[in-house]
């Protein structure tokens, strides 16, 4: 029994290390997806209308495939390919990052009655290091997705963001909800710790006329307004690492509305 169980474990261990070594290149070859082609209207199904979803460089109306891809490296030389944006996590580097606009999706007006629903997958990789010989330490990482929407409706000086105190200068920020975190303590001089997952976030109450009136103080004629009318909805990324040796966050967006 005891050769049996050791047998078990030496294969999970390999199984183990399998996986370990093909989830990097499992990442990079998501991070190039081909682009959307392009459709001249919404998918209907049951009510629901398709928007549009995101995929850089460059927005989309209509589409039907998403990807934003970021890395995170020493350096961020311009040999790296296959992603939209790095964050050099050299030591020294400013533990935070926000990075605006990664992708955007342009709705028109009418494109939704009541609901624009959100719909955001995403997957992260990454390996934490002591490079200090000496002594243990900590490290983590923090990702968090969040939305810009661009509209002409809120461009109106009278609307404050009760956030900020400012006027809206039409754009609201908006948190997607699926912030991922992660730190310790524990951080053993010289061996690396990886962790790797997804977070999804379906639509739970949606953006509404409601939501906008009831959160932002927006009055309900103009919460009203800014769901009916044109919309661009942008999608960042902001967070903050510590004794980060390299990693990845792919991101992709959906919406649907009814």
């Amino acid at each position: 029994m005891k050769m049996k169980t050791t047998t078990l474990m030496a294969l999970w261990g390999a199984a183990a290390l399998c996986a370990q070594s093909t989830a990097w290149a499992d990442v990079q070859a998501a991070a190039r997806l081909t682009p959307p082609q392009r459709i001249e209207a919404p998918t209907t199904a049951k009510g629901l209308s398709l928007l549009g979803v995101l995929k850089t460089p460059k927005p989309v109306v209509w589409g039907n495939a998403a990807s934003a891809a970021v890395l995170f490296t020493a350096g961020c030389s311009a040999s790296v390919t296959g992603y939209d944006r790095c964050v050099d996590v050299s030591p020294g580097m400013p533990a935070a990052y926000d990075i605006r606009d990664l992708s955007s999706v342009t709705l028109p007006a009418r494109a939704s009655r009541t609901l624009v629903c959100p719909l955001i997958s995403n997957h992260y990789l990454y390996n934490l290091m002591n490079t200090v010989v000496s002594y243990t330490t900590g490290g983590g990482v923090r990702f968090d997705p969040y939305y810009t929407i661009d509209s002409a409706t809120l461009d109106d000086p009278s609307l404050i963001d009760p956030s900020t105190g400012q006027a809206y200068a039409g754009k609201l920020d908006l948190s997607a909800s699926a912030t991922y975190s992660y730190g310790t303590n524990n951080l053993r001089p010289g061996l690396p710790e990886s962790q790797q997952g997804e977070v999804s976030r379906s639509c739970v109450g949606g953006l509404t006329a409601d939501f906008f009136e009831s959160v932002y103080g927006l009055p309900s004629a103009t919460a009203e307004k800014l769901i009916a009318g044109a919309l661009t909805i942008h999608l960042n990324l902001r967070g903050e690492t510590t004794n980060l040796h390299d990693g990845s966050y792919l991101l992709g967006l959906r919406l649907i509305s009814d």
